[in-house]
């Protein structure tokens, strides 16, 4: 039997998603990376658009989908 798939829009702009997966508790990740092409030096707060890597992962609760608790992860650009 195949899995059934449902498409549900985040709508959050500038946002991609990348995978979606189903944790050992039953709640819902959803990885995600920015669209964006500048974003903002995190020492001096100017706009740059060449990146130099990323930081650590962020895990952020997010509104529950179908009763599951929903989580959105995402690694800042920097």
């Amino acid at each position: 039997m195949s899995k059934a798939q449902v498409s549900i829009p985040l709508e959050i702009p500038d946002v991609r998603i990348l995978k979606t997966e189903i944790n050992q508790r039953g709640d819902l990740i959803i990885t995600v990376e920015s669209t964006r092409t500048e974003t903002h030096c995190r020492k001096c707060g100017q706009p740059i658009s060449k990146f130099h890597g990323h930081d650590s992962w962020v895990t952020a609760r997010y509104l529950p989908v179908f009763g599951r608790a929903t989580y959105l992860r995402y690694r800042p650009r920097r």
